[in-house]
């Protein structure tokens, strides 16, 4: 029992140190931190639900084209209805479309508006709806979906996807106001309007000049002190330009995150910054950054913490 506690011990503290060569809040391109980049994806849903007179299985699913709508931006849902074992299409003898918000007072879903579908192609169909232009989803932030249902014989289906939005905007990345070299890590400082003073997540990516390789993520809180003007310092560390080789310029996109908004329901209200234009620095030689691992306090008493664990099992 001792031996296996003092294995599980030394590999929870070598885990630790792998994974906190880099920091927290700024973390290298790769699997795990894909969804930081590719974060307006929604995932569509669909299911079998039906059958013809012949019992084949029929099939629908839906998609948004996007998981968040900024304010006066339009989303689009596209359907398809197929057979199952075929993938043929076919179409349902009825098919509607509607945006509910979920009320908190009586803890059910409520009507927010009508959506219709058109026909594009057998067995496809598309709608668009503008959430910030849906009165009740206007007037105060809700927690929203949006419902494709058919029917089909006696069959009905309901398929339901859930996206954010904003009504106005709760924090906009104007532009580039500066960049720097910090203990061997890029600074990036970007001039930003704050409407609500309150915990402010920022999310992004950095890559290539083209766009096209994402390097590093950046994930951390803001908190403003005042509404207005003010500036913003993103910091990618240093190890990782150096490692990944990647000279710059550099390009930094998928700015993105939410505002923690007490009035609104939930209280985390989504902004975002369209990647163009593009936000571009200067040139820099992914060999002038810092090849050293991160350091910090907190880490230094993490690894203490497991160091003394480890020692305490070896002396019994």
């Amino acid at each position: 029992m001792r031996e296996k506690s003092l294995e599980h011990a030394q590999r929870s503290l070598q885990l630790y140190r792998d994974t906190m060569v880099f920091p927290p809040w700024s973390r290298p391109y790769d699997g795990s931190t894909q969804h930081l980049v590719d974060w307006n994806r929604a995932w569509g849903v669909g299911q079998a639900f039906a059958a013809d007179k012949s019992r084949r299985e029929i099939r629908a699913d839906v998609t948004l084209d996007k998981l968040y709508a900024a304010p006066g931006e339009a989303m689009a849902a596209s359907l398809s209805v197929s057979y199952a074992d075929t993938g043929d299409p076919t179409d349902p003898e009825a098919l509607s479309g509607r945006v509910e918000w979920y009320d908190t007072k009586s803890e059910s879903w409520q009507l927010a508006a009508d959506v219709a579908f058109s026909k594009s192609a057998a067995g496809h169909y598309n709608a668009s709806f503008t959430p910030s232009g849906i009165p009740v989803l206007r007037a105060t932030p809700h927690e929203a979906r949006f419902i494709a249902h058919l029917k089909i014989g006696d069959f009905f289906k309901d398929l339901p996807q859930s996206f954010q939005y904003a009504a106005e905007p709760v924090f906009a990345v104007r532009q580039l106001v500066a960049e720097r070299m910090a203990a061997g890590s890029l600074e990036i400082v970007l001039a930003v309007d704050v409407s609500h003073v309150a915990p402010t997540l920022v999310q992004a990516a950095l890559f290539d000049a083209s766009g096209k390789t994402a390097i590093a993520v950046y994930d951390d809180y803001y908190r403003p002190t005042a509404v207005g003007r003010a500036q913003l310092t993103l910091r990618f560390f240093g190890k990782i330009l150096h490692d990944k080789g990647i000279n710059g310029p550099y390009s930094l996109r998928a700015l993105h995150g939410h505002v923690k908004v007490p009035s609104a329901e939930p209280p985390e209200v989504f902004w975002s910054r369209a990647d163009s234009p593009p936000i571009l620095t200067q040139a820099y030689a992914a060999s002038q950054f810092s090849d050293s691992a991160w350091s910090s306090q907190e880490k230094s008493e993490k690894i203490d913490q497991y160091a003394q664990v480890i020692s305490e099992f070896e002396r019994k």
